[in-house]
């Protein structure tokens, strides 16, 4: 496209207009998306709560470097405060290795 010919006020409004269709058009696409992959989730038979617990729990252990073997939902990324669960297992003579996310 050339906009030689357009002045800057046109093509402001231009850029403007193009940003609303945007948002409208990723929203619209988004929203298709979710409506595949709930039929799709329907079609396999399985719970769509189900999935969306799992894809939940996948979602917060993506940054976890270390996982509670007891209750995977418990993580830590190795920064800030050792996690009280991390702690009592190194007390036990367990190595916070063996508790890496692999």
């Amino acid at each position: 496209m050339q906009f030689d010919h357009l002045s800057a006020s046109e093509i402001r409004k231009l850029r403007t207009d193009l940003a609303e269709t945007l948002v409208e058009k990723e929203r619209s696409e988004k929203l298709a998306l979710v409506e595949t992959i709930r039929s799709q989730i329907k079609e396999s038979g399985y719970d769509l709560a189900e999935i969306m617990d799992l894809l939940a729990r996948a979602i917060t252990t993506e940054g976890a470097k270390y996982v509670n073997p007891s209750d995977r939902s418990q993580t830590w990324g190795g920064l800030g405060r050792r996690p009280f669960w991390l702690t009592d297992l190194e007390k036990a003579g367990h190595d916070k290795s063996e508790f890496l996310v692999r």
